[in-house]
C-alpha cells in the first residue's frame, strides 16, 4: 500500500522509514518457525500528509491509529484487521504474550491499552 501511494519502490519507502520522513510505521512481525522478517504496517493518513501529523507524540499517534476510543476491549478479530493480519499471526502474537490476551464471555479480546503498548514498542524508529 505505501508503494502504492508514494508510487515509490520497496528499497526507495524503506528508505523513507529509515530517515525519519515516514514516522508512523509500526513492525507487526511475529515470531515463527523460521526467520522473522519485517512486516511493516503504515498509518494510512502518514503516507498522505506527513508533514501534518509530525508534531504528534507517539501516545497520541498510537491512541489515533487505534482508535475505538469509547471501547475498554477490542475482539482478537477486530485487532486481526486492524494491523492486516491473518488468525495464524494473531495466534503467534497471542503466544509471546504481547497483546495481552483475555476471553470474555468465551470471546478472546485485547484491551485498549494493551494494543496501544504493542504499537508503541513497535514502533519503527
Amino acid at each position: 500500500m505505501a508503494m502504492h501511494v508514494l508510487s515509490r519502490t520497496r528499497p526507495c519507502v524503506r528508505s523513507m522509514v529509515e530517515r525519519g520522513d515516514l514516522r508512523w510505521v509500526f513492525d507487526v512481525s511475529a515470531p515463527s518457525g523460521r526467520m522473522t522478517r519485517q512486516e511493516w504496517r503504515f498509518w494510512i493518513r502518514d503516507l498522505y500528509a506527513p508533514c501534518i501529523l509530525r508534531h504528534l507524540d507517539t501516545d497520541d499517534a498510537v491512541d489515533e491509529v487505534v482508535g475505538h476510543k469509547t471501547e475498554r476491549w477490542l475482539c482478537l478479530r477486530t485487532v486481526g484487521e486492524m494491523l492486516w493480519v491473518a488468525r495464524p499471526h494473531l495466534d503467534r502474537l497471542e503466544c509471546t504474550g504481547e497483546l495481552g490476551v483475555h476471553v470474555i464471555r468465551g470471546i478472546k479480546c485485547v484491551a485498549r491499552p494493551a494494543l496501544c503498548a504493542f504499537l508503541e514498542c513497535r514502533l519503527v524508529h
